[in-house]
């Protein structure tokens, strides 16, 4: 598995775990490693779908972060 994919799936558990550091932290390293922001946000809608509603908060979050990068 590469290290992109492993960074989406740790992403994934940031956002339904609720941790917004590791968020934040799991974003930005997707993005260095070639992530899109289509990737991203899959990435985060298996989160949701996973974590319901404390996953769906979090998901600002990553939507935040890339408003903040102007890449959405």
């Amino acid at each position: 598995m590469d290290v992109k994919t492993k960074r989406l799936m740790s992403l994934s558990v940031a956002v339904q775990a609720g941790c917004e550091d590791c968020t934040i932290s799991q974003t930005s390293k997707a993005l260095e490693l070639g992530a899109t922001t289509a990737e991203i946000f899959e990435t985060v809608s298996v989160a949701i779908s996973m974590g319901g509603a404390l996953a769906w908060s979090k998901a600002f979050v990553v939507a935040d972060y890339l408003k903040e990068r102007e890449l959405i």
